[in-house]
């Protein structure tokens, strides 16, 4: 155990995994909103630190099952700046809920958000204008 990871050594050769071999050093953590570990990449826990994750509001699931920067192509493959990323959400892939994910890097706002002036009422006719 290294803090919330934990890591094994494969003594046996998995017959559904085609990414982990005998005798290979896994990584995995828990999660919450699953009922068994989950297996995770060296490029997930490098980036896991950067974000702030809001869990599932459906299931509570609190990790993803890919690196954040995956996620982001995948969600936004025409976005030149994807990179440039501080917000964005995920569906959950166990109920269908959303995860919201918070870069650590995005500046907090110094001041209260301005809020839009409320709009005049208008008639029920004008209300196409």
């Amino acid at each position: 155990m290294d803090g919330d990871r934990f890591r094994g050594l494969m003594l046996n050769q998995p017959s559904k995994l085609k990414t982990v071999r005998l005798w290979d050093e896994i990584t995995f953590v828990v999660a919450q909103g699953l009922p068994f570990p989950l297996l995770v990449t060296g490029k997930y826990l490098q980036e896991r630190g950067n974000w702030t994750i809001r869990p599932c509001d459906k299931c509570g699931l609190s990790e993803l099952l890919d690196a954040p920067s995956d996620l982001i192509r995948a969600t936004f493959p025409q976005h030149p700046n994807a990179h440039l990323t501080e917000v964005f959400t995920q569906f959950c892939p166990l109920c269908g809920g959303v995860l919201s994910l918070k870069s650590v890097n995005r500046p907090e706002e110094d001041h209260e958000p301005e809020t839009a002036p409320v709009p005049a009422p208008r008639a029920w006719w004008q209300f196409w204008r």
